[in-house]
Formats: C-alpha cells, sequence, structure tokens
C-alpha cells in the first residue's frame, strides 16, 4: 500500500521500509544460486524467451550485465537496481532505500522506471560488506557468478503476464539420494548434482540421510556429522580436515561445496580464501 496512496505519512514510510524490505529480500534471495561461470549459466538455465528479451533490449548477455553493473554502481548510498519489465520490454532502473518499482507514487519525480522485478541486486553496503568491505564493484562483479538463471525466468514469465514473481520460500531439503556420478568416493552422504551449496539448509539436508550418521570424533562437543572427517570440529559430509567445513574432501576452514582448500570458499576446487565458482 505504500507508493499507491492508500497510506501516506509516517504510516507509509513504516510500511515501505518494512513491507518493501520484506519483498524486495525475499525476490533477491530466491533468485540466487550456486556459484558458476555467468555466460555458461545464463546460456543453460535462462528460458528461451528471457533469452531473447534480453537480446532484444539489450544486445546479448554482456550488454545486459554492463547496463546492470552501471545501473547498480550509480546508486547512491542505500538501494537496489533491477531489470524489470515495462511496457511489455525488459529494462533497468534503480530504487533508493527499499523502495520498489511497482510503486507508481514512489517514483514520481525521480530516475525510477515504473514496471515489475524481474532481478534486483541490493546494494545496501550491508549486502556486502563481510565479504567486500567498502568495494561495491566487486560485490556486483561477483553477483553475475551466483544467479539462479531458472528462478529468474520463472519471475520473467510472472512479469511478462503482468503479475508480480513468487517470493514464497523454497521448501528445505530433507531428504535426497546420492549421486551416482559421486560414487568413486568412500562416503554415502555425497551430496547430489547439482545442489545448491550456498543454501544454508545443506547441514540439514546432511543430517536429513539416513545413512549418514553424526560422528563425534576429534573431542568435538558436538561432534563432526558424516564420515572421515578429522583435525577439527563441526564438519559436515565426507573426509573434511579442518574445521567447519560443509560438503566432502574439503580442507581448511568454513569451506561450502567439494575439494576446496583453503578458507570460506563456495563452490568446488577452489583454493585461497573467500573464492567463489567451480574450478574443478
Amino acid at each position: 500500500m505504500a507508493g499507491t496512496g492508500i497510506v501516506s505519512g509516517a504510516a507509509a514510510r513504516t510500511l515501505q521500509n518494512n513491507g518493501g524490505g520484506a519483498f524486495n529480500h525475499a525476490l533477491f534471495f530466491k533468485h540466487l544460486g550456486a556459484p558458476g561461470t555467468e555466460q555458461s549459466k545464463f546460456d543453460t538455465a535462462a528460458s528461451d524467451d528471457l533469452q531473447t528479451a534480453i537480446k532484444s533490449a539489450f544486445g546479448d548477455f554482456n550488454g545486459f550485465k554492463a547496463q546492470l553493473t552501471a545501473a547498480a554502481a550509480s546508486v547512491f548510498g542505500s538501494g537496489w537496481a533491477w531489470l524489470i519489465v515495462t511496457d511489455g520490454k525488459l529494462a533497468i532502473t534503480t530504487t533508493p532505500n527499499q523502495n520498489n518499482p511497482m510503486q507508481a507514487a514512489l517514483a514520481a519525480g525521480t530516475n525510477t522506471t515504473v514496471g515489475i522485478p524481474v532481478l534486483g541486486i541490493d546494494v545496501w553496503e550491508h549486502s556486502y560488506y563481510l565479504k567486500h568491505y567498502q568495494n561495491r564493484a566487486g560485490w556486483i562483479a561477483n553477483f553475475f557468478l551466483v544467479l539462479n538463471w531458472a528462478q529468474i525466468s520463472e519471475n520473467y514469465n510472472y512479469a511478462a503476464a503482468g503479475g508480480a514473481p513468487d517470493t514464497s520460500e523454497t521448501p528445505v531439503l530433507t531428504s535426497y539420494t546420492p549421486d551416482s556420478d559421486d560414487s568413486d568416493l568412500p562416503c554415502p552422504c555425497s551430496l547430489p548434482s547439482g545442489y545448491d551449496v550456498t543454501q544454508n539448509n545443506l547441514a540439514d539436508a546432511i543430517k536429513a540421510a539416513g545413512n549418514c550418521p553424526a560422528d563425534p570424533s576429534e573431542g568435538c562437543p558436538s561432534g563432526n556429522f558424516g564420515f572421515g572427517n578429522s583435525g577439527g570440529c563441526g564438519n559436515v559430509g565426507c573426509n573434511n580436515v579442518g574445521t567447519g567445513n560443509v560438503g566432502n574432501n574439503n580442507n581448511g576452514t568454513g569451506n561450502k561445496g567439494d575439494n576446496n582448500n583453503g578458507s570460506n570458499n563456495t563452490g568446488r576446487c577452489l583454493d585461497g580464501t573467500d573464492q567463489m565458482g567451480d574450478n574443478c
């Protein structure tokens, strides 16, 4: 209702800050996914309709990336940059604070183009400070590595039909069948192919597998969870060496995924610190 004229004044601002923030972030987190190569993720996962629309509006993927990057970098202070559908076509726009491009009343007199959001990037500093500090450009560059183009394609279908995207939460995974491609690993709780290792429910998913019991080793109060973990506490999965790794065959601290060496890496076969992607 904020930005529609139904409510006004302080009540509208309170509603905007909280309701707008809830919608924007629900959309944002739902279209994030596992890290990978940005062009190949787009080529293989974006729908034909969305790819056609992006090429029509921006020339190609790189044209879209350049325009969204420039828009996100241009936001003064806190706000968002958006890929939207307006007048049946894709466009890029920005909003301050927790405003949303669907709110015509708030867009009046600003540079915001009114439309239905398909994709949004949060450029509030808190969205990237823990990893990138004040380096917004670094955050924007990494953003394109973790886009879930299948979900963005669904958002586009809603928007092209004149409706807002579905921002309901994805159910938490409670069980799975180990991937046959990982049969060479001595680990019955190996991760399924394509599983999104960036999701917070990854540890719960591994624990939910009935053939992957707790391993109270290394003198840890809560133990490691899985098989063959050593060298520390809080590992979830198999054959990890170190502390707080989630996945398989990680060596270090706080890695998510498989075959990483170092700390706080998310993906596969990464070496170093705070890396994202798939180098296998």
